[in-house]
């Protein structure tokens, strides 16, 4: 009985120090959020918005320099800029994203029928959003600026319905969302097809005989749609070419395709390591490790297995981001926003890292 006591109170406490942890996340965020202003494109948008108007707006953009479906959206929301202060957009995104991702993450368990119940999916929601915004070493582009904001972070929305229907089976909605998904950048689609690949490839060599549901893949075939429609808009041609100008010219070949990934995941490592608000990943999915180690379910999908396919994973995620940078720009690293949906994903594969180190 004494014994069942302390590993109660043990749990509990862990319990409350991710409490504390995701209040400090979220108020620090709050509180940076306070300090923006409206800067950048801010101006430059609201500025065309009260001139010709959201669509001719979105024309112009379409046919001269950079956009998509989203950016329909992005216009939308910027049109208030003269009524809402900058934190209004900054912590309602924050919200929104936090609710996107319990939602998916409430669809999984779900499924895999783990034992965790709605606080713990809401805690653990929080932590992996508060933390990839804090940690985000983006912040001047992403977490500061009410355009990159929508543009980089509310989009991810779009990711976690879309997986969320999708897991559910609602197809139509689900191509809906990974339709809009599409049209964020290239960078995030080459993430996800990574991701879409290295998943399918897995089951298929797990269990090689096991039957392809086709139909199940259309969110896919409609996600590979919106990106065809979004390269196809003359102004994104525009915008390539401009950044390439600036650029040094470089011979394309395999090699330099190599040299570009090495030198892309040097970089990786070298951000992280150098950055002390992503090193505090690893302490705290292990927190949350030990705080839901009691599900039998969860030990049985953690294992060393997974955690090899979570890392080759995000290797082929890595490699598809850092391609098609060098592809668009020249450059295998390009700057900084560009990295936000890839630092969510290696905090997954960290916090998967920690979960097995306490299961096994």
């Amino acid at each position: 009985m004494r014994r069942q006591n302390k590993e109660r109170i043990y749990k509990s406490s862990l319990k409350y120090i991710l409490y504390a942890i995701v209040i400090v996340l979220c108020l620090g965020y709050f509180i940076i959020s306070f300090s923006n202003r409206y800067q950048n494109d801010d101006f430059g948008f609201s500025y065309g918005i009260r001139s010709y108007g959201v669509w001719n707006m979105f024309i112009m953009y379409a046919l001269s320099w950079e956009t998509n479906l989203n950016t329909l959206m992005l216009l939308s929301l910027l049109k208030w800029t003269t009524l809402f202060q900058p934190f209004v957009f900054n912590i309602l995104i924050f919200i929104v994203d936090v609710f996107g991702f319990w939602l998916l993450l409430k669809t999984i368990i779900k499924y895999y029928s783990i034992e965790l119940n709605g606080r713990e999916i809401f805690l653990v929601s929080s932590l992996i959003i508060g933390i990839t915004y804090f940690s985000c070493r983006a912040e001047g582009n992403v977490t500061y600026w009410v355009t990159g904001q929508i543009v980089y972070c509310l989009v991810l929305f779009y990711l976690f319905i879309g997986l969320h229907f999708w897991i559910k089976g609602k197809l139509f909605l689900a191509c809906i969302f990974m339709f809009l998904f599409a049209h964020t950048r290239l960078n995030y689609d080459a993430i996800f097809i990574g991701l879409y690949f290295s998943f399918h490839g897995f089951q298929y060599f797990k269990n090689r005989k096991h039957s392809i549901n086709w139909k199940s893949h259309l969110p896919f075939l409609i996600f590979i749609l919106g990106i065809l429609t979004y390269i196809i808009i003359p102004g994104n041609f525009k915008r390539a070419d401009a950044i390439k100008l600036n650029q040094a010219e470089q011979q394309l070949s395999i090699f330099s395709l190599i040299n570009g990934w090495l030198h892309a995941f040097n970089h990786l490592i070298g951000i992280v390591i150098t950055s002390w608000k992503q090193l505090i990943i690893l302490p705290v999915g292990l927190i949350v490790g030990l705080s839901i180690n009691q599900s039998s379910r969860f030990k049985q999908l953690l294992s060393i297995r997974f955690l090899f396919i979570s890392g080759i994973a995000f290797i082929i995620s890595y490699i598809g981001q850092s391609t098609i940078m060098q592809l668009a720009i020249n450059t295998p690293v390009g700057y900084g926003r560009v990295f936000f949906f890839l630092e969510m994903l290696l905090l997954f594969c960290s916090c998967y890292m920690d979960f097995i180190l306490v299961l096994n």
